[in-house]
């Protein structure tokens, strides 16, 4: 194990430098608001020593009118009624006593110069508020943001061109453009919001000398590429299938073929005669073209007769179990299945989640073989349509999605039309197009044409073009890198163990995974080898049967790691059992945690900020995933398709999964139809679950482990997936979180793989403690140096002012500055909306001034937005922490550090 830090990392970086939020948060704004606070007090404090001294004037006097008149005196001075005062002092003058004229003349001065106080500051704040929204709409409508709001179509890019109009008129911009345009602007100058041009890829070095930005963090490589499940559609209509083989999923077994499905969403069983079986199971592996595929099964089996045969291969009615628990039992095990002997039968599926969306995985079977022009008897083409409709057979992967520029390959080949091509390769300038930051926002529109126009042409089912963006993008710095002192950061890398030891062993499907292991030990026996693609199946049988839990395996909810983990147990122990000092909970050093030896978690990767406080290095936790590379694969595939050089892109990090013993790592070959699973492969042996892969290609470096070898044993205390007698373990190098993926997909990284993120903060946080206002105070967590956790006031969403009709901002502002420090809340925090437990997982947090009249407005708008709870948490890092490059501009940086857990005795 390696224990020593690694010299090279990945960091995220902003697109604008830390100090380009400086022109939103008003400083002049906040000052008049001290004032007008200091004023307020000020006038309150005399206002009690006048009614101290009108209660001995009072007191002095006997009942009647005199002293009713004086005690109205009284109140109108404490509650702040100036002019009623002043028509009772002018009455009353001859009752008061020399002290108490003084006392009140003091007073009504203090008030009146409040008055004029609050008149001056209610100016400054609304031309403030006019101000920074015209700087917030001028800093959006910079490319970076611009670029982005473009490529998701968002339609604030058209809300900021009117506002642009309006600033250049001299008028101030409306003011819900000008709060989303603050948002974008404070995240992409503070937060490294993973998405296309609004923060950048870039890489870090320990080394000799300062902390700096080594080179210009200006300039920007940007990456940009179609959909891929656009891409997919387009391979599977325009590129000749070339040859079908065998789903690497089928496993013949119980006189049927058991199989998953293509697009990974479903598993089948399909009773088929001993000819079929063998057919399949002989496949070759080089794969048949279309024709030989025919002509093989008119070898071994006639045509399907009408009706069913039950010793022949039954494709009218297949056993069909959908791994969709959520949908209804009728729809999953329908008896009445569709009669695959229509002509027409393989072209549709009513079982697939949306009928609107094609299935780019499923090769076309009836496209003319150009390779052997005599056809196959029409019943075995029709066989063979079958065949490939249910899944059994697939089209081999000869354009991979992975290849650096799959659709201009599949147009280079020989076997594609020239109008095939050139539509390929005109869609891949139009994605390309997108990279030019000058001429990218033209592009966006442009491409959506092209895609709208080839839907017409191609015939795509209406709603094919509403699964995402058209496009996705990325942006790489690589003209500049993050340089850390190795004498000061290496040490931090000894408590970052230390932590993971303790959190990176929860699971939070644990006991999901038990109760399926008891299921299968139940139905097939302990110790016995289960085909993959049976187990599977055996799974969906029982969460149709409403077998208790078994669903949730293959559920799209998030998770939280359970309470009842030992690892985070006992570090909720050990920090309650800490004292909370000047708001940092501290334990330094944090003792090793105890060894998990059943655990598949061998490494953590800490997203988050190195920063010096008081001198002292630090690291800020944003959030924790399992450390195996993910990122660098991710990366690593940008930079090739940019056209980094081989030399240059080995400067960056390529990491790998930590070796577990006795166990081979595997990661799952499919991309899911998403852009974020796009990544080179080859660094490890690749699980195919239901792709033919090509034999080319970098993939093909790898080794390749079909589904259909693999074998599921219970009754080990654990799930075991086992190949040739090995253990497997399936690491999530695709950057999609697990709930996003397909349901087969999902379910093989929860019952074979670490847990792919470790969001642990909300299960440990400590109690904190309740403010007189009815906030709960959380302190930071500071454990050897790595903070877990910032400072977080908690309020529940109806604690917070709301503005009143007709309210001045000011007014508005002022009730909140009086709430937020009764709560203890910082006035620069970040904030987070929490609406439900899941559904804000991956919001991230937005900086907010509550002394400037955009920040007071964007609690505003957050409030009327239903949330349920907000969190208030302190900015760190801020700019002070930012490193510096040689311009003077500070960059904030995002490093990902991977570090070992040990399995042993810590």
């Amino acid at each position: 194990m390696n224990t020593s830090p690694r010299m090279t990392f990945v960091v995220r970086v902003p697109a604008f430098p830390a100090d380009g939020v400086d022109a939103l948060r008003s400083p002049r704004a906040a000052d008049w608001l001290r004032r007008c606070r200091d004023a307020a007090e000020e006038t309150r404090l005399q206002a009690a020593r006048c009614s101290d001294i009108l209660y001995d004037v009072v007191a002095a006097l006997p009942a009647g009118r005199d002293r009713s008149a004086l005690l109205d005196l009284r109140r109108s001075v404490h509650n702040g009624r100036a002019a009623r005062a002043r028509r009772l002092v002018g009455k009353l003058a001859p009752l008061l006593t020399p002290a108490a004229e003084r006392a009140l003349d003091h007073w009504d001065r203090l008030v009146a110069d409040a008055e004029r106080t609050r008149r001056s500051a209610t100016e400054v704040w609304d031309g403030e508020l006019d101000r920074s929204g015209a700087a917030a709409v001028r800093a959006a409508s910079r490319p970076a943001i611009t670029l982005e709001l473009a490529r998701s179509a968002s339609p604030l890019a058209a809300a900021l061109d009117r506002a642009m109009t309006a600033v250049g008129h001299g008028a101030a911009p409306d003011l819900d453009t000008a709060l989303s345009a603050y948002a974008f602007v404070v995240r992409a100058c503070m937060k490294t919001t993973p998405r296309g041009s609004l923060s950048a890829w870039a890489h870090g070095v320990l080394t000799d000398g300062p902390d700096r930005w080594d080179g210009d963090p200006h300039p920007r490589e940007h990456h940009a590429e179609l959909n891929a499940f656009i891409s997919l559609t387009l391979l599977r209509q325009l590129v000749p299938p070339g040859r079908l083989v065998a789903n690497p999923s089928t496993v013949a077994t119980d006189g049927a073929l058991y199989a998953i499905t293509p697009n990974c969403d479903a598993v089948r069983r399909i009773r088929a005669d001993s000819a079929l079986r063998e057919l399949i199971a002989t496949w070759p592996p080089e794969g048949h073209t279309m024709t030989d595929a025919a002509w093989a099964l008119a070898a071994v089996a006639r045509p399907v007769p009408r009706r069913a045969d039950s010793h022949r291969v039954d494709l009218h009615r297949p056993d069909l179990h959908r791994v969709d628990p959520q949908r209804p039992a009728s729809r999953r095990t329908d008896p009445h299945q569709p009669d695959l002997n229509r002509p027409d039968a393989h072209r549709t599926d009513p079982h697939r989640p949306d009928p609107n969306r094609p299935d780019p995985h499923r090769p076309n079977p009836n496209r003319p073989d150009p390779h052997r022009p005599d056809p196959a008897p029409s019943g075995a083409e029709r066989t063979l349509a079958r065949l490939v409709d249910v899944g059994l057979l697939v089209g081999a992967d000869e354009t991979p999605l992975q290849d650096r520029d799959p659709l201009r390959a599949a147009a280079r080949r020989p076997d594609v039309t020239e109008e095939a091509a050139a539509i390929l390769t005109e869609v891949a300038d139009a994605a390309d197009a997108l990279t030019r930051t000058d001429a990218a926002a033209a592009a966006v529109p442009e491409l959506a044409d092209t895609l709208n126009s080839l839907s017409a042409r191609l015939c795509w089912p209406a709603g094919a073009l509403r699964h995402g963006a058209p496009a996705y993008a990325d942006t790489v710095l690589t003209t500049g890198k993050l340089a850390l002192d190795a004498v000061e950061w290496a040490p931090l890398w000894a408590p970052l163990r230390a932590v993971a030891g303790w959190i990176g062993h929860a699971d939070p499907w644990a006991a999901t995974r038990a109760r399926a292991e008891a299921h299968l030990e139940a139905v097939f026996g302990a110790h016995r080898p289960i085909p993959l693609t049976v187990a599977l199946h055996a799974l969906v049988r029982a969460a149709d049967s409403g077998v208790p839990g078994i669903e949730e395996l293959w559920s799209d909810e998030f998770r939280l790691p359970p309470a009842d983990d030992p690892g985070l147990a006992g570090l909720r122990k050990l920090m309650a059992s800490t004292p909370t000092v000047d708001g940092v909970l501290r334990i330094a050093p944090l003792p090793p945690a105890p060894a998990r030896p059943d655990s598949l978690t061998t490494r953590l990767a800490f997203y988050g900020h190195p920063v010096r406080l008081d001198g002292r290095p630090r690291f800020v936790v944003n959030s924790v995933e399992d450390g195996c590379g993910r990122a660098d694969a991710h990366v690593q595939r940008i930079l090739d398709r940019i056209g980094l050089g081989d030399e240059q892109r080995r400067a960056w990090p390529d990491n790998r999964p930590t070796p577990l013993a006795d166990t081979v790592d595997v990661e799952i070959a499919a991309v899911a139809d998403s852009n974020v699973n796009l990544r080179v492969l080859g660094a490890l042996p690749e699980l195919t679950v239901s792709q033919g892969l090509s034999t080319r290609g970098r993939s093909a470096a790898g080794a390749r482990i079909d589904a259909r070898e693999c074998h599921v044993i219970a009754g080990e205390g654990r799930l075991v997936l086992a190949h040739g007698g090995r253990r497997l373990r399936v690491v999530p190098r695709g950057r999609m979180a697990d709930f996003h993926y397909p349901a087969v997909l999902r379910l093989l990284l929860r019952m074979f793989g670490p847990s792919p993120e470790h969001r642990v903060q909300p299960v440990i946080a400590p109690e904190g403690h309740l403010t007189e206002a009815g906030c709960r105070l959380v302190p930071r967590v500071d454990l050897g140096g790595v903070i877990l956790m910032r400072r977080t006031v908690i309020v529940e969403s109806d604690q917070v002012p709301r503005r009143g009709a007709g309210e001045t901002l000011l007014s508005y502002a002022e009730r909140v500055d009086a709430w937020r420090r009764g709560c203890a809340i910082p006035a620069w925090s970040f904030v987070r909306a929490v609406n439900a437990a899941g559904a804000d997982k991956h919001r991230k947090p937005m900086p907010v001034d509550l002394t400037s009249p955009l920040g007071v407005a964007q609690i505003e708008r957050t409030t009327h937005r239903e949330a349920r709870r907000l969190l208030f948490q302190e900015v760190l890092p801020d700019a002070a922490h930012a490193p510096v490059a040689k311009d003077g501009s500070r960059w904030f940086a995002e490093a990902v550090w991977e570090v070992d857990i040990c399995h042993g005795d810590t």
